[in-house]
């Protein structure tokens, strides 16, 4: 016996891939092929379905008892979604961000840039351009600014007492305030302060500050009054004045100066809202004596250093001098400052050696009573 097996032709089903159409668009999928049946989603028969609205569509293809079935998705682009807004008007100095979040949408910036945001910062128009699959969709917007000029008060100002400043901004169609209060175009100032002064046009502020310093006016200096100096001693002389540049006829340049010798001493004031000098006469006083005793002379007749007495200078309530031999014999006294002892006892030179003194003083001078008891030995050597 003989059985004879035909293959039948297999049918295929080759719906397109997943797509995006453009608003508006149709598109016919056909899938048609020899001998064969066709059943659709929507229990359509034909080969070919239009396509007007997104969705799922799918079909079944037959030949004889042999069938495959298929689906694809198809979208459409929402246009609408490209939207950048009203056009806008900004404030001086702001900014404004357009954003657009379009998963699977090029975008095209005014600049070439690609990214989801594009940053404004000064008027004009502005056009973005979306492109979904070849569908190419664009939007404008425009912006504008406010014409609110800044004000400017310049910078802060240093005057002296009794000065005032005259301040007048023209506003330019904006509202202007002066310390949140005032609303004039002008403003006197007399104190110290800060001024704030505010403008406003259609929602839009912008604001200067200026701080105003009036200095007290210096015309005088007082070093104070004439003033005694002893030797070794210093005294400060202070012309301190805040801001102030000082001249001194000392040569010095600083706010103090330290005086130690008698003079005329003269300083000159500069500087904001200062202009002022003094003199000030520095003497010698009625100081404590300066008393110098030497360790030594030489009594040979030769004219040098022949004689021993205290170097002192100033003046004393009471003196005594008193030299002593080695067994503490007093050999030589004295009441009168600068007597000199010629190294002889009752005419008779002293041999040589070393013999001791002492001196006693009472003084009074600018300090007060100074009074002291001095010890030592001279050294006699011919």
């Amino acid at each position: 016996d003989t059985l004879l097996v035909a293959a039948l032709a297999t049918p295929v089903i080759d719906l397109p891939q997943d797509t995006t159409l453009c608003d508006g668009a149709v598109w016919l999928i056909d899938i048609a092929q020899t001998g064969a049946t066709y059943a659709w989603q929507d229990g359509s028969v034909s080969s070919g379905f239009l396509v007007n609205a997104p969705g799922s569509y799918g079909a079944t293809i037959t030949i004889g008892s042999c069938s495959v079935e298929g689906e694809t998705q198809v979208s459409y682009f929402d246009d609408s979604l490209v939207d950048l807004g009203p056009d806008t008007t900004l404030c001086p100095g702001e900014e404004l961000t357009l954003t657009l979040l379009l998963p699977g949408v090029d975008l095209t910036w005014p600049d070439g840039t690609s990214g989801t945001s594009y940053t404004v910062n000064s008027g004009g128009s502005y056009t973005v351009l979306a492109n979904a699959n070849g569908c190419t969709v664009s939007d404008q917007v425009m912006v504008a600014y406010v014409p609110l000029l800044p004000p400017d008060l310049g910078p802060d100002r240093t005057l002296c007492e009794g000065d005032s400043l005259y301040l007048s901004l023209d506003p330019t169609g904006a509202s202007l305030v002066w310390n949140n209060t005032l609303m004039m175009d002008t403003l006197l100032v007399t104190t110290t302060s800060t001024v704030l002064v505010t403008f406003s046009m259609d929602g839009c502020v912008s604001s200067d500050q200026l701080h105003v310093d009036f200095l007290p006016v210096v015309s005088d200096i007082d070093l104070g009054p004439d003033a005694p100096i002893c030797l070794g001693d210093e005294v400060e002389l202070d012309a301190t004045v805040h801001l102030a540049q000082y001249t001194w006829n000392s040569g010095e340049i600083g706010p103090s100066i330290v005086v130690t010798a008698p003079g005329v001493y003269h300083v000159s004031l500069s500087g904001p809202c200062i202009n002022a000098a003094d003199t000030l006469m520095i003497y010698e006083g009625e100081c404590a004596p300066l008393i110098y005793v030497p360790n030594g002379f030489t009594p040979n007749g030769d004219g040098i250093n022949d004689e021993f007495t205290p170097v002192v200078s100033g003046g004393f309530r009471a003196y005594t001098f008193l030299i002593f031999d080695r067994w503490g014999k007093n050999i030589f006294s004295s009441d009168e400052p600068g007597e000199p002892w010629d190294g002889t006892l009752n005419g008779t030179a002293v041999q040589d050696g070393v013999y001791v003194w002492t001196l006693r003083y009472k003084s009074v001078g600018d300090a007060g009573v100074t009074q002291d008891f001095l010890t030592g030995s001279v050294t006699v050597l011919r």
